[in-house]
């Protein structure tokens, strides 16, 4: 996918409020859809926690932004300063 096309849809997602599912397609695009996507898999679990409480608890929640930065500082030291800032900018 292209970057902009990426950037778009993470926005988009974020706008709906859907900030989950925009960092599951940030770990998606970026290590892949892979088994051994650590990110991916978190993110989607936190997905489920969301789907069955009805609403995301506070715990998970904090869990979720912690995650985030770490996912982040991962894109950083793989993909450099300017995609990390990019996406941080549309979450």
């Amino acid at each position: 996918m292209k970057k902009e096309t990426i950037y778009n849809k993470i926005k988009e997602l974020t706008k709906n409020n859907n900030h989950t599912e925009a960092r599951i397609e940030i770990a998606k695009e970026l290590f892949g859809d892979k088994e051994n996507n650590r990110y991916l898999k978190l993110f989607n679990a936190i997905k489920t926690i969301s789907e069955l409480e009805g609403t995301l608890p506070r715990g998970v929640e904090n869990y979720r932004h912690t995650l985030t930065d770490n996912m982040l500082t991962a894109i950083e030291t793989h993909f450099g300063k300017e995609i990390t800032f990019k996406i941080y900018q549309c979450i």
